[in-house]
């Protein structure tokens, strides 16, 4: 496991035993402002709940990112397999290319150029 996955881990364990050891003051109720008007709730369960939220948005984030990276990485591996393929059938004509020259260099006799009859 990755040291960035073993941190988050332990902070949302620390936040677990954080909760059920304060519960009983998490479920009190309190006055809460909410600037155009006051309510009854317990303060923890809103805290808590924003906390949720924001984990939620964030885990929804990096699903977002990782699949587009993924989606881009295998756009590029496709582009390189078909450029490997074209270099390869590249090659491959130069080398037939080659070898067809050197035989019609050859003559009919067969030999190859360069060399000596002997």
């Amino acid at each position: 496991m990755k040291i960035r996955s073993l941190l988050l881990v332990l902070f949302l364990v620390l936040v677990l035993a954080f909760v059920a050891l304060n519960l009983d003051q998490i479920l009190q109720p309190t006055s809460l402002n909410l600037g155009l008007a006051t309510i009854q709730a317990p303060l923890g369960v809103a805290m808590l709940s924003l906390l949720g939220l924001s984990l939620l948005v964030f885990a929804i984030a990096l699903a977002y990112l990782q699949t587009t990276h993924l989606m881009e990485l295998r756009r590029a591996m496709k582009e390189v397999a078909e450029q490997r393929g074209l270099a390869d059938h590249g090659t491959a004509r130069g080398h037939a290319k080659r070898v067809s020259s050197l035989e019609a260099d050859g003559g009919a006799n067969g030999q190859w150029p360069g060399r000596q009859p002997g």
